[in-house]
């Protein structure tokens, strides 16, 4: 072959390991490196974020749109257990004010002037998630709503999930409704996780609580978050769900020495795609 083809040969070598270097990056680009991890393949399920975080270490195993801005429902609701196990003290009784008609959804049915004890409006509101609990805790704590929510938003940055915005109690769609990202619920998460009662309520699947007026009234609250139920070494946290945010859940889970963090916001079935998502994650014991 003369010099002119060694030159051809030469472009077309060059310009092919262009193609293929500049193809590799595309395909880095677009994947994510949580897929290129070794083990199984990151099951298909539909959501507008997905977090995946090794407890034990600190490390991501799997992220998409994790800095997405999301409605987060009543996932909202750990950051109000943080302020409620932080500034006030779980035996006091609290009265209920007439505001609590302003909750017309999911609502454990306190009634103006009933009396009921700050600990039972945390397990009402981490175990089934009534909306009309966490409104009475803020009001008790902080006077009225808006200063509780102002308290929260101040916890947000200190714990710095600056892309965090409150503006309720609850996380019912009113006043705008609450934003976060994964990658902010991951830091909320870990810093309740350090509240040993938080970490106890929130792995509890049933718990009797009682508030009064005239007379006791009872109530036997059921876990709502079927995680518990559904897979072994599930341990919390919290599901929500509204028509702006659709169904969410934060979970985590402890196997062989292993805890997981896993966020879905916005799914369509929460009990299929956890397992799947927690499976995917156990899988990378070596990563």
């Amino acid at each position: 072959m003369g010099l002119d083809g060694n030159n051809r040969m030469k472009k077309i070598s060059y310009a092919v390991a262009t193609m293929v270097a500049s193809g590799l990056i595309l395909l880095f680009t677009f994947i994510g490196i949580g897929d290129l991890l070794p083990g199984k393949d990151i099951p298909s399920i539909p959501a507008s974020a997905i977090l995946i975080k090794d407890l034990t270490n600190n490390q991501t195993i799997y992220s998409y749109n994790e800095n997405e801005s999301c409605h987060i429902a009543s996932l909202t609701k750990i950051m109000t257990s943080i302020l409620i196990i932080e500034r006030i003290k779980l035996d006091t009784l609290v009265k209920v004010s007439r505001n609590v008609k302003k909750i017309n959804t999911w609502k454990l049915g306190l009634k103006w002037g009933q009396k009921i004890r700050m600990s039972d409006l945390l397990y009402a509101m981490l175990i089934e998630s009534r909306n009309d609990a966490a409104l009475v805790a803020a009001e008790a704590i902080a006077g009225t709503e808006k200063n509780f929510v102002e308290l929260m938003n101040k916890k947000a940055r200190e714990i710095g999930a600056t892309n965090t915005k409150f503006t309720n109690s609850h996380g019912l769609d009113t006043d705008g409704g609450n934003f976060s990202t994964a990658s902010d619920l991951a830091k909320i998460t870990r810093y309740a996780l350090k509240k040993s009662l938080f970490a106890k309520i929130i792995n509890t699947k049933e718990k009797d609580i009682y508030w009064k007026d005239g007379k006791t009234h009872h109530r036997k609250l059921k876990t709502v978050n079927k995680m518990l139920l559904l897979y072994e070494g599930v341990d919390g946290v919290k599901t929500g769900y509204t028509r702006l945010a659709g169904k969410c859940i934060v979970t985590t889970c402890m196997k062989n020495g292993q805890q997981l963090l896993c966020i879905i916001l916005n799914t369509d079935d929460l009990w299929k795609n956890t397992p799947k998502i927690l499976d995917y994650g156990f899988s990378y014991e070596n990563y």
